[in-house]
């Protein structure tokens, strides 16, 4: 990718997520939230940081988008894997 085209891509990135913020105050006030808590290895962790750190983000933004992302993507993976199933009546629960 050219430097013309990695600067546009930052700026309309940029441009998408400026004012859209999951994580603020605000949501934190008007939505039930729940903690979700489990352990990771110490390189784990410094690698969380670390790339969090060099994006300028939160570690929760990072986990919630990280989250949301792998959860939309086994959802449609199961949708992939058991359409065939749902089709013909076989019971997949």
């Amino acid at each position: 990718m050219s430097d013309l085209n990695r600067y546009l891509t930052y700026k309309a990135l940029h441009a998408r997520y400026e004012n859209h913020d999951l994580l603020s105050e605000h949501i934190h006030e008007t939505l039930p939230m729940s903690n979700l808590c489990f352990k990771v290895t110490a390189e784990l962790k410094s690698h969380l940081d670390r790339v969090a750190t060099n994006m300028s983000f939160t570690r929760r933004e990072l986990l919630t988008q990280a989250l949301l992302h792998a959860l939309d993507q086994a959802d449609d993976i199961y949708e992939l894997a058991t359409h065939d199933l749902v089709d013909t009546g076989v019971d997949i629960k």
